[in-house]
This record gives structure tokens, C-alpha cells and sequence, in this order.
């Protein structure tokens, strides 16, 4: 990967492709990657409202209109903040649907533990136009399912793994029991960059918490981010945070 720049690996720029186009690609790579083949399929979007400041409105309706050009039958649920229950009218929508693809928060809720039925889910960390036509959401969908295997495969048949940070991160300890144990996440993912969630069970050590602490995405919480005005140490023996200094 080292012939893309650094920006390309948070989705933004172009290059010398045309906004229109990189955007159509990228739209089609969500598509082709995560979908398959959409003819004769009914596909539900459930798209956040632009207003609050996530998700743009140009991006899934790009891939409504590429959907819309290889044969699949598209319905837009436009939808509101996430709530830390599931909304009956997204489920009733997903009732009626083959696939789903979320351009909203809601989607991400559920990825560890599906609050949803009926159709399969994928959901769209490319947030905007910009991120879906830049670099990283044009990037070979398939291509990047492959790169995270290899790293899965690279850490959960390590005996030992130790993490160090400059700011003082240091715990260390064994991934054995991840690999038969553990799961991944029940949604498709796009783009796709994230490996498998190792199990905390077998490290201890310490773990240095600086600046902000904010939450995973799977429940709301107001406010959204907690500020650290000074660096806090969790001590840390497997499952359990056994102390903060």
C-alpha cells in the first residue's frame, strides 16, 4: 500500500478521477462488494437526516441510482438519531426488503448483535460523497476483505502480543482461545479495514487513556465524549478493569 497517500486511507481526494465518476465507482465497488448481483432484488437505504451533521444525501443517492441501474427495486427510509432501542419502522421496512444498506448511525448499533431482522445489513462507514468517491471507498472491496484476513490470520496465530504507546500503554498477553471464541461483526462492513476483535482474557497491563474517551457507537449517550484534563491509567487483568490511577 505504499503507493497511496496518506489521505487516502480516510477517504478524501479524488485524484484525476472526476468527482461524478469516483463517485459512481465508489458507489458500485459498496454494490458489487457487499451486494452482488442486485437485479430483481428490492433494496431498502436507511438514510440518516443530512441535518444532523453524520451523512451527507448525495452518496446514497448515488447508490440508489446504481442500484436503480442494475435491476434492483429501491426504497429511501429517511430516519432520525440513533435511539438506544430498535425503531419498529426500520424493522417493518427491513421486513419488506432482500438487502438494507445503512447510511446512519443506527446500523452500527447492531454490529456486534443484529438489532434487526430480515434483510441482510450492510453498513456504510463512507459518510459522505467526498469519503465514498475518495480513495479508500473506490478501493477493491474484495481486495480489502483479503487484507483483513491475512491480518486476522497474522495476530490470532500469535503465541505473544505486546502493545506499547509513547504515553505510557503497556500490556501485553496471549490471543490463544480469540480464533475458536471470538466473532467478528454480523453486519458487512464498507469500507471494509477493521480485523477481528481479539479477547482481552488473556493480557494484563496497563492501558493509558488521554484526551477524550467516547463510545463505541452501539448505545447514545449524551453528552457524546467525556474530556480528560489529565492522562488516566486503567490497570487492566482480562476481562476486568481492576483500577484506574
Amino acid at each position: 500500500m505504499a503507493y497511496l497517500r496518506k489521505d487516502a486511507l480516510y477517504g478524501y481526494g479524488l485524484s484525476a478521477v472526476s468527482g461524478d465518476m469516483a463517485l459512481k465507482e465508489g458507489a458500485d465497488n459498496l454494490i458489487d462488494g457487499c451486494l452482488g448481483d442486485v437485479d430483481g432484488k428490492s433494496v431498502l437505504l436507511i438514510c440518516e437526516d443530512p441535518a444532523l451533521g453524520w451523512y451527507d444525501a448525495a452518496a446514497p443517492a448515488m447508490v440508489a441510482k446504481r442500484l436503480g441501474d442494475k435491476g434492483a427495486k429501491v426504497r429511501i427510509l429517511p430516519v432520525s438519531m440513533p435511539e438506544n432501542e430498535p425503531i419498529a419502522a426500520v424493522q417493518d421496512a427491513m421486513n419488506d426488503a432482500d438487502e438494507a444498506i445503512f447510511f446512519s448511525r443506527i446500523g452500527d448499533q447492531g454490529r456486534f448483535k443484529s438489532q434487526y431482522g430480515g434483510a441482510a445489513a450492510t453498513m456504510s462507514y463512507a459518510l459522505n460523497a467526498r469519503m465514498l468517491g475518495g480513495y479508500y471507498g473506490r478501493m477493491d472491496h474484495h481486495a480489502m476483505k483479503l487484507m483483513k484476513d491475512a491480518i486476522d490470520e497474522v495476530t490470532f496465530d500469535a503465541h505473544h502480543i505486546h502493545v506499547t504507546c509513547p504515553n505510557g500503554t503497556d500490556f501485553e498477553g496471549s490471543p490463544a482461545g480469540s480464533k475458536a471464541n471470538g466473532s467478528d461483526v454480523v453486519v458487512n462492513r464498507f469500507p471494509m479495514g477493521v480485523p477481528q476483535p481479539i479477547l482481552s482474557g488473556g493480557f494484563e497491563g496497563k492501558v493509558r487513556l488521554c484526551n477524550y474517551l467516547t463510545p463505541t457507537g452501539s448505545k447514545l449517550y449524551t453528552p457524546e465524549f467525556l474530556k480528560l484534563d489529565d492522562a488516566v491509567t486503567a490497570q487492566i487483568d482480562g476481562n476486568r478493569i481492576t483500577g484506574f490511577d
